[in-house]
């Protein structure tokens, strides 16, 4: 008797993880949207000195923010708790006026693509926290126009790392929202546009993202 109860609870649990694991995987294909407020830290490139002047290329003396920031990420969950895939953002970067020169207009943009991977501890539940790591590049065009100046610029280089979290909340079957964090570490390596090359002496710099994202599935 205890053998054939101990057997059907055996059975009952493989068959109750099998049928957690099949619903999760009903809708393996993911599509994120996310909306954020981005904050520069770090250096553009390490200082330089000229004449005795030492000359500091901080993002955050260059640029406010980077609002709005939008990012996609598409993915395919290769087991019910782990996605695997890539992302592209796009965000408007704020340009501080001391940054700008008197009477011309001055716009920038920010381009990140790459790799990622996502952990989700409780997939297919009202609330499902994640984590997630990617690494990718990034590109920051900058135009100036009128005031007698016209030239384009940026900045391009490796994102070592984006460290990411947040929550979905089910709001409908597949579908989830919720807010994240994001934390990125890259170094840029090259000047573009107008004049541009390799930067000889790198640093390395930061955005801190928050928003909120809603997440698909299929």
């Amino acid at each position: 008797m205890k053998k054939l109860l101990v057997g059907a609870a055996g059975a009952a649990t493989l068959l109750g993880l099998f049928s957690s694991t099949a619903m999760a995987q009903e809708k393996p294909i993911s599509l994120g949207l996310r909306a954020g407020y981005g904050i520069p830290m770090g250096k553009a490139q390490d200082d330089l000195t000229v004449a005795g002047q030492t000359q500091e290329f901080k993002l955050s003396d260059r640029f406010s923010s980077a609002f709005p920031a939008l990012q996609i990420d598409a993915g395919y969950f290769v087991t019910p708790e782990i996605m695997v895939g890539a992302y592209f953002g796009y965000a408007i970067l704020s340009i501080k006026d001391d940054a700008c020169p008197n009477g011309a207009d001055c716009s920038a943009n920010q381009l990140r693509y790459g790799l990622q991977g996502q952990y989700h501890l409780s997939r297919g539940e009202s609330v499902d926290p994640w984590f997630g790591l990617g690494i990718g590049f990034e590109d920051v065009s900058t135009k100036v126009e009128g005031g007698g100046l016209s030239g384009d610029g940026g900045f391009s280089g490796l994102e070592f790392v984006s460290l990411n979290g947040g929550a979905d909340f089910e709001v409908a079957d597949g579908i989830g929202v919720g807010p994240f964090v994001s934390f990125s570490l890259g170094q840029y390596s090259k000047t573009t546009g107008d004049g541009g090359g390799d930067i000889d002496k790198t640093a390395m710099h930061q955005w801190l993202t928050l928003g909120v994202k809603g997440t698909f599935g299929f």
